[in-house]
């Protein structure tokens, strides 16, 4: 996937949660164990809703998250 946003004037409605979680259930779908995804460190919205599902921060410029689904 290239790219998960939500349009400012519908922000705080759950859409990006919804997106993410059904992003995450496809990937779990065709096996895959594990998700990356990167932000910009000061896209705080987005480390935010990231964290709220699971995924860890990783050092580095770039922010870079990983979340591990259930094994």
């Amino acid at each position: 996937m290239q790219r998960l946003a939500v349009r400012p004037d519908h922000e705080g409605m759950g859409l990006g949660s919804a997106l993410l979680v059904d992003a995450l259930s496809w990937l779990a779908l065709g096996g895959a164990r594990d998700a990356w995804v990167n932000t910009q460190p000061d896209n705080d919205r987005a480390r935010a809703l990231y964290l709220r599902h699971g995924f860890e921060e990783k050092a580095g410029g770039l922010t870079v998250l990983r979340h591990v689904s259930a094994r």
